[in-house]
């Protein structure tokens, strides 16, 4: 067995995947986060091997797929002449999720913070579509991205507090969507934002009509089953009343219908 750190080109990873017979079935959400990631210049050399036999390529089909897609050279530990024998026991580890990262990288509610950024990623991506169809974009999210875009947007955490105590209030939806919805209306008007999520998390001193008490309590109903809609669903609901809230509007009812268009957050 022999083991040396190489550059790994586009052309190289190609002879390298023409030795891949056998192996797990591609991801290709997986490789293109990967590709994303060696194309912003966030992928790095962090000693896991693409790991060869004589004949086969045994780990690493995915980030040499990706290193093709991508265009773009990357460095890795390569480990040839290991026995085929071994082939079941590799990529056997638990894989650290964003939470994980978070919680290492020192940062209170990582649980709640690594998937409302995901939730972000979604809702950008679907805003002003037909439809929330998929969660695509936030599955080509890497924990690495996920950390990356909480240490540019520090004021995630202050999200995720009130979204907790919004949650603690109402059990009105999960506190990661709620911590993202908080979020992006704050990059709208902060004050409208605590007032939105105040609203829906009391529901104190509002009248019939308003869309954050009607709101609260079509989450109240979701929450009993009375009603069934779908996470996706859930999240336009969301948009509809907090631009009712916007406008001053009075809304006292909530609907949507598969495939209607989502709105913007204004």
């Amino acid at each position: 067995m022999k083991h040396e750190i190489l550059t790994i080109t586009p052309e190289m990873a190609k002879v390298m995947l023409g030795r891949n017979a056998n192996n797990r079935p591609l991801n290709k959400i997986t490789v293109s986060r990967y590709a994303s990631e060696m194309k912003d210049g966030r992928w790095k050399l962090n000693g896991e091997p693409i790991i060869l036999n004589g004949t086969r390529l045994m780990d690493g089909q995915h980030r040499l797929h990706a290193c093709v897609l991508s265009g773009v050279s990357f460095t890795s530990l390569v480990v040839e002449g290991v026995g085929d024998d071994v082939f079941d026991t590799i990529d056997q580890g638990d894989k650290r999720t964003a939470s994980n990262v978070l919680h290492m990288a020192g940062i209170p509610n990582g649980n709640v913070i690594g998937s409302a950024v995901r939730w972000i990623v979604t809702l950008r991506a679907c805003m002003g579509r037909a439809a929330i169809t998929s969660y695509a974009a936030a599955k080509t999210c890497s924990s690495t991205m996920v950390l990356e875009f909480v240490k540019n947007n520090p004021t995630i955490s202050v999200s995720a507090r009130t979204a907790l105590n919004t949650y603690t209030t109402c059990r009105v939806y999960t506190p990661s969507f709620l911590t993202a919805f908080h979020f992006l209306a704050c990059e709208i008007d902060q004050q409208a934002a605590d007032d939105f999520m105040r609203g829906i998390g009391t529901g104190e001193g509002l009248p019939s009509g308003d869309p954050r008490l009607t709101l609260r309590n079509r989450m109240v109903e979701r929450a009993m089953k009375i009603h069934k809609e779908r996470n996706e669903w859930v999240a336009v609901l969301f948009i509809y009343a907090w631009n009712a809230h916007r406008e001053g509007r009075m809304l006292k009812k909530l609907l949507y219908r598969e495939g209607d268009r989502v709105p913007a957050m204004i």
